[in-house]
């Protein structure tokens, strides 16, 4: 983690402020799967509150699914 931080880090150096915040939505876009199956586990093990809420962080990611 520390190596991508810095990595992300460095291109505010050369990319201005569009380069570092293009990558990490698009490594935050990869994680709506992982989102999905969060929320799977969730409701088999009962916990319908944090079903919701991993629903709510898919819907900000990919609004309309």
């Amino acid at each position: 983690m520390w190596t991508i931080g810095r990595f992300f880090g460095g291109l505010c150096f050369v990319g201005g402020y569009f380069g570092p915040m293009y990558a990490a939505g698009r490594l935050e876009a990869a994680n709506v799967l992982q989102y999905a199956d969060a929320r799977e586990h969730a409701l088999a093990c009962g916990r319908e509150d944090y079903a919701e809420q991993l629903v709510a962080m898919i819907e900000d990611l990919r609004p309309g699914l």
